[in-house]
């Protein structure tokens, strides 16, 4: 019995959740966040940081 070893070309993929994932925590993701851009002021935010006022009952 011959084992042959894995070719060069093939990738294992192995999927590691940051904790942002694993718990279902926006303010907790550690990758990159979309920015928006408000056109009439001209500043930039992050989407993420917009979700707090909605957490604290303002939109």
């Amino acid at each position: 019995m011959r084992v042959w070893p894995i070719l060069p070309f093939e990738k294992q993929v192995v999927k590691k959740e940051c904790e942002g994932c694993k718990k279902n925590a926006p303010f907790k993701h550690n990758g990159i966040y979309c920015r928006i851009k408000n056109w009439r002021t001209g500043r930039e935010s992050r989407f993420v940081d917009s979700l707090k006022g909605e957490k604290n009952g303002r939109k």
